[in-house]
Order: structure tokens, then C-alpha cells, then sequence
């Protein structure tokens, strides 16, 4: 197991596409893995019906054939999904119920710290998948 931890949290569209490239990265086609990210509702800025409560759990549905679907559900087990393009989706029943994870910081070993650039803040970027 893995744990990735954020001091500085990625914007809520960035975190999305992070959790996803975990579970498929681009170059590891063999590489398989459960992934949960948990974000909080106080760094939602672009969709209201998501900061109820404190957590959201990011996931991907693997009965899902879309590979650019990012899955997320609340503290009340309300259900969503989110594609590349932004468009998020309330779902009629849950996917996969909340679940906090919890840990200790000594039962992991520490491999890498990685900071962002301070001069890539400065760049306004597009998404990833914009390449125009």
C-alpha cells in the first residue's frame, strides 16, 4: 500500500486527473491499483453540491468502460461522477460508500518529497488534455 500525502492540496480538477493516472498510468499498462483520494469540501470551488460535509472520496468505478470517468462520493453517500471535460453527474445510487481512511504515518516508509516549481504558479496552464 501507498499512501500520498498533500501539504499543499492540487486544485479539485488536478486531484481528479491524479487519482486517475493511478489507477491508469500511461506507461505501466500492467500496473494495477485500488486507489481512494480524499479531498476537502473547503477547497471545492467549482461545484456547491459538493462542499457538504468536510471529505470527499475520489475512486474509479472499474465497472465503468469509460476510461476518463473519475468517481466521487460525500460524507452522505451521495454518488457523482466527473469526466475530463468537467461535467459532473449526481448519480441515482451509490457506487461505492464513503469509507475514512485512517493511518499512521509510522507504519509507512518515507520514499520521495516532491514540491512544485514556485515559477509554474505563475504560468496559467490548460488542462492536460488541451493541446491547442
Amino acid at each position: 500500500m501507498f499512501l500520498i500525502q498533500f501539504d499543499n492540496s492540487p486544485d479539485f480538477e488536478r486531484f481528479g486527473y491524479f487519482v486517475n493516472y493511478l489507477v491508469y498510468p500511461i506507461d505501466f499498462l500492467e500496473f494495477k491499483a485500488e486507489v481512494r483520494g480524499y479531498y476537502r469540501t473547503k477547497d471545492v470551488i467549482s461545484f456547491p453540491e459538493l462542499k457538504k460535509g468536510n471529505w470527499l472520496m475520489f475512486y474509479i468505478n472499474h465497472k465503468d468502460q469509460e476510461p476518463d470517468n473519475v468517481y466521487i462520493t460525500d460524507g452522505a453517500n451521495y454518488s457523482y461522477s466527473i469526466d475530463f471535460g468537467g461535467n459532473l453527474k449526481k448519480l441515482d445510487d451509490t457506487v461505492k460508500y464513503f469509507e475514512k481512511f485512517s493511518f499512521d504515518l509510522d507504519d509507512f516508509n518515507h520514499i520521495i518529497d516532491i514540491y512544485p516549481d514556485p515559477s509554474e504558479e505563475l504560468i496559467q496552464t490548460k488542462p492536460w488534455w488541451k493541446f491547442w
